[in-house]
């Protein structure tokens, strides 16, 4: 999660338009559907506790 929320242009990545585009898409899957933000949320905050 952290390389596809890094910045993707400046002097120090050097990435493809593919790079560019997989960045994206794979951005566009997590934060597109509920289970994707849920999943998201709860990883960066913590597990729930059973």
């Amino acid at each position: 999660m952290t390389l596809q929320a890094e910045q993707t242009d400046g002097p120090h990545f050097d990435a493809s338009e593919f790079d560019r585009l997989r960045q994206v898409g794979e951005l566009r899957t997590v934060v597109d559907s509920e289970a994707g933000r849920a999943f998201l949320a709860e990883a960066y905050t913590g597990w729930p506790i059973a």
